[in-house]
């Protein structure tokens, strides 16, 4: 700091020097600014940096949190909305935004899940339902005749109650065996039969010679093997069901063939007897399902043959398929051929 009377100033100057250039060229640069001026420059600085600064950022701070509390806002009614719903089918469902971002696409999916959950749990009561009633019929008979047993043993023969008991136990037991594979097939891991290989012609040999069946079963197994990428105890659970829904209502006979399309491996079970009506045919694979036609007079099913079916068979990633024989229905079910360069042989359950 220097006093400013030699260049005329009455207030002292801030001085600063630098050198410029080099060797002769070099040159010493003096800088001068009034003590006042440059004392009004800190000051002014000193106040921007202590009021303007922290009310820009607060003010920077309290605009990004209207900003984020208004793009959040969707998403607080999806919570609020999600917090509210008790159970999956109780209807209710999350707002959609009106605007097309990433929040209404997830809001869109929700509803999905839950429409899907509620579709979900309705047919867990249906079937619930079902089951009870079905288990209640057998129980009831059961009861009833014991009851009466009991109550006139003079005109009730044991032996005539106990084989009529005998019967409805064993309906139970195959009631229960059936809800409880169906349980099973539900929790298990997507196929888990890709990589079995069945000779499907041999399995169905067997299935067919099993005893006990009303009518005949005749068997065409073709001119050479035909081996399938699936279980051989999943194959043989669905073609004794579709064998056993065949011998109870066939008139004479129930033929089973075995064939070998270009990627598919076809067993065919063929009754003659009433048929099922064409609208109706996707319908009996549903558990519990019940008919309206000739056919529903069957009295020694559980209806849940052909849903185990369809779930073995889709497991098997294969497809079934109910059409008309002309007289009677005919059982196509459609499994993926294993691969041909391995031997083909009946694989282990």
């Amino acid at each position: 700091v220097i006093g400013g009377e030699r260049i005329g100033v009455s207030d002292s100057l801030r001085v600063v020097a630098t050198t410029t250039g080099g060797g002769t060229h070099r040159r010493t640069v003096l800088v001068a600014v009034s003590g006042s001026e440059a004392g009004r420059t800190l000051h002014v600085a000193l106040v921007v940096l202590l009021v303007g600064v922290p009310a820009l950022v607060g003010g920077f701070a309290l605009a990004c949190w209207f900003l984020v509390g208004a793009a959040l806002q969707p998403v607080s009614a999806l919570r609020r909305g999600a917090a509210a719903i008790r159970e999956a089918g109780s209807g209710a469902r999350l707002p959609v935004p009106p605007t097309r971002d990433e929040v209404a696409h997830l809001a869109a999916t929700l509803n999905d899940m839950l429409d899907r959950l509620a579709a979900g749990s309705a047919r867990q009561r249906d079937f619930v339902a079902d089951a009870a009633h079905e288990l209640r019929s057998p129980l009831a008979s059961i009861r009833t005749q014991l009851e009466v047993a009991r109550a006139h043993p003079e005109i009730a023969e044991w032996e005539e109650t106990a084989d009529g008991v005998l019967v409805d136990v064993a309906r139970l037991s195959r009631l229960a065996d059936a809800l409880l594979l169906l349980a099973r097939l539900d929790d298990d891991a997507p196929s888990r039969h890709g990589h079995e290989r069945t000779d499907l012609g041999a399995v169905a040999a067997t299935v067919a010679s099993r005893p006990g069946r009303r009518v005949p079963v005749l068997v065409d197994l073709g001119e050479r093997a035909v081996v399938v990428a699936a279980g051989e105890d999943a194959i043989a659970s669905v073609l004794d069901n579709l064998i056993g829904n065949a011998d109870r209502h066939a008139a004479t006979t129930v033929r089973v063939s075995v064939r070998a399309d270009p990627d598919d491996g076809v067993v065919e079970v063929v009754d003659d007897g009433p048929g099922i009506p064409a609208a109706q045919r996707d319908r009996v694979f549903e558990r519990f399902a019940r008919l309206d036609g000739a056919r529903a007079s069957d009295s020694g099913g559980s209806g849940l043959g052909l849903a185990i079916v369809a779930r073995l068979v889709r497991s098997c990633a294969g497809t079934v398929r109910l059409l008309d024989a002309g007289p009677g229905l005919r059982a196509e079910v459609r499994l993926p051929l294993a691969p041909a360069d391995v031997p083909a042989g009946v694989a282990g359950g």
